[in-house]
């Protein structure tokens, strides 16, 4: 059985978002560190609009971060191509 999920406006508002070019109106904008920050002000703003514009209330989803549907979903169908992993902490376990 094939299981569809709705992921909402979150793909046109993204594509929208990047066509006025406002991740990069910000980014030239806000005084940011690029070494010390791996996500640009314009991504963030990004993800924020999105979040606030396709309705996602904290509510909806107590005790997750984000709606399930969301696991199913690639990085690239929402925010485009990215080139490389998010660093991850590991944190050693005693043994």
């Amino acid at each position: 059985m094939v299981k569809v999920y709705h992921s909402g406006p979150a793909g046109l508002i993204g594509a929208l978002f990047d066509q006025l070019r406002f991740g990069k109106i910000i980014d030239d904008i806000v005084l940011w560190d690029k070494k010390q920050c791996y996500l640009s002000p314009g991504t963030r703003t990004k993800a924020l609009v999105i979040n606030i514009l396709g309705g996602r209330a904290a509510n909806l989803y107590p005790g997750q971060l984000f709606p399930p549907f969301i696991s199913s979903l690639t990085l690239s169908s929402i925010f485009g191509l990215i080139t490389r992993a998010s660093p991850t902490s590991t944190a050693s376990t005693p043994a």
